[in-house]
């Protein structure tokens, strides 16, 4: 189950309200200045980046988040943690490097444009087994350079 958080899309609607007030000076709608461009439509953030949690033994976890063709993954910006789950820790977080971009909002960035795997493993105690992930990550659209506000969910797993 993934839940986002209300002040993501608070921002995202902000921002559309202020693109849709400038698109329609210039004849276009709040819709169309945001979601429709010259057949680049944007995606909704869950459709832009989705991503899969499963367990690799008893106390390692995948996180694979993927981005949606023409968009990319800031690297720095993808955290995991633990969440309301006695009995685990995270012991670390292994994320496979990404390649440079020289990103016009945040200067050089290391990205990821294709499905990256990040391990996660963990401190587990005895008898635990009722795991709650939470997946913070942010990314963009390439073409238009739109960039989507933070989007946390959270992922619930029972570990074998």
């Amino acid at each position: 189950m993934r839940t986002v958080r209300s002040r993501d899309w608070a921002a995202l609607l902000l921002t559309s309200v202020v693109m849709g007030a400038t698109s329609q000076a210039h004849g276009g709608g709040l819709f169309d200045s945001l979601f429709k461009r010259d057949g680049d439509d944007l995606l909704q953030p869950e459709k832009a980046f989705q991503f899969k949690v499963a367990p690799i033994g008893s106390s390692t976890v995948s996180v694979v988040l993927q981005p949606a063709p023409g968009y990319y993954l800031y690297r720095d910006r993808t955290v995991v943690k633990v969440k309301d789950s006695p009995g685990f820790a995270i012991k670390s977080v292994q994320q496979p490097r990404g390649e440079m971009k020289d990103d016009p909002n945040f200067g050089k960035m290391e990205v990821h444009r294709t499905p990256v795997d990040v391990r996660v493993e963990l401190d587990r105690k005895p008898g635990a087994k009722s795991l709650q992930l939470e997946v913070t990550y942010q990314g963009c659209h390439e073409k238009r350079g739109v960039c989507y506000p933070l989007t946390t969910s959270v992922a619930r797993l029972a570990m074998p």
